[in-house]
């Protein structure tokens, strides 16, 4: 389950970016790595890549999961999923995160 597509990205990265939450779930419970970075991506997270998708259900099941709200990507490393969010102007992300 760990392993890593040629572009960095993890199973989970896969499932949050196509926004199919019923996959998330199977993998979330199958025990993958909530925090996996993507170093070929600036170091994002699943929980990045469901913050620029907007989708504030897939949100709050990666949250659910353990997700580390502070985690930082971009180069250098310092935009954290709060951040990001605010950057986009995702107001119910926000909420989410704060």
């Amino acid at each position: 389950m760990e392993i890593k597509a040629p572009s960095g990205n993890t199973a989970l990265h896969a499932a949050v970016h196509t926004g199919n939450i019923s996959i998330v779930q199977t993998l979330i419970n199958a025990g993958v790595k909530v925090n996996a970075c993507n170093a070929e991506c600036e170091g994002a997270t699943p929980l990045h890549l469901a913050i620029m998708g907007g989708n504030s259900k897939m949100l709050s099941a990666m949250l659910e999961a353990g997700c580390d709200k502070n985690a930082k990507m971009g180069i250098p490393a310092t935009l954290t999923p709060l951040n990001l969010a605010t950057d986009l102007g995702l107001k119910d992300i926000i909420c989410l995160l704060s």
